[in-house]
């Protein structure tokens, strides 16, 4: 009981002292220069996002309503967008199409609070596509993946992902923000915690039967017996790749089987 008071006293007092902090950093920058806060820069995205006028319209429907299906030329028109947030995905058709469905865009002035949704219990997963924000980290959670101190203040900007959500799980996730304070005026991707995991859910039922469809209806490997399919089930996944895109170079190790469902490829001697 003691230690619990006692960390309540600490956190009280830190927070106490990072709202006089967020007033002098707000003064400093009336005065155009920057606040005292640095840090190396976490979890950047590899790629860029590209956000076009479709694919806002599809983001805006999403914030109306996070439970419908898009259709397949939205999941389409959303691609430039999620094909950026590689963190996540990693190329895992499936997974794009559950981020398509629950990603969100929105804008914050500077020396603002980013606040859970009502039916939040934690903060969303957010993509920072223009300026910055620093945030806090409240005390390790058995729920998700913590990778930063509490009580101290995390400067992030763009490029960064604040809570990263998994593929693989909630408990997978990494921990959101316990606060997040923009510095400038800012703009994110947003991805529903809680709605993202409910459809990966869903969509991975509907990618293992897909599998196993493939493997028994159409592969050249549907001749393997049974037991020898089930391995294949745990290692089989369904990966896009975009037009002049290099899979195999000759010469060089060889990891992985690739079998062409849809499209076409071509070999160089």
């Amino acid at each position: 009981m003691l230690k619990l008071v006692k960390k309540s006293i600490e956190r009280n007092k830190f927070m106490k002292e990072l709202h006089t902090t967020r007033e002098k950093n707000a003064e400093r920058r009336a005065r155009n220069e920057g606040p005292l806060v640095f840090n190396k820069r976490l979890f950047a995205a590899q790629g860029s996002v590209v956000i076009t006028l479709e694919a806002r319209k599809v983001m805006v429907r999403n914030a109306v309503s996070l439970d419908r299906d898009l259709t397949p030329s939205e999941l389409l028109s959303m691609r430039p967008v999620v094909d950026g947030l590689k963190l996540i995905h990693n190329g895992l058709k499936y997974v794009k199409d559950a981020i398509s469905h629950v990603v969100t865009y929105e804008s914050y002035e500077q020396d603002v609070y980013v606040t859970k949704q009502p039916h939040e219990d934690l903060l969303s997963c957010y993509y920072i596509l223009s300026g910055s924000v620093e945030v806090t980290y409240d005390k390790p959670s058995r729920n998700s993946m913590q990778v930063h101190e509490s009580n101290i203040i995390y400067a992030h900007g763009v490029g960064e992902f604040l809570g990263m959500v998994s593929s693989e799980g909630p408990t997978r996730d990494l921990a959101p923000p316990a606060t997040m304070y923009t510095t400038e005026p800012c703009e994110f991707l947003r991805i529903d915690r809680q709605k993202f995991h409910q459809k990966i859910k869903s969509l991975a039922k509907l990618h293992k039967e897909e599998k196993e469809h493939y493997l028994n209806n159409v592969s050249v490997l549907r001749t393997l017996p049974k037991v020898e399919k089930e391995k294949l089930m745990s290692v089989l996944v369904k990966q896009e790749y975009p037009a002049g895109k290099l899979i195999l170079r000759q010469g060089e190790p060889v990891h992985h089987l690739f079998l062409l469902v849809k499209g076409r490829s071509s070999g160089v001697k």
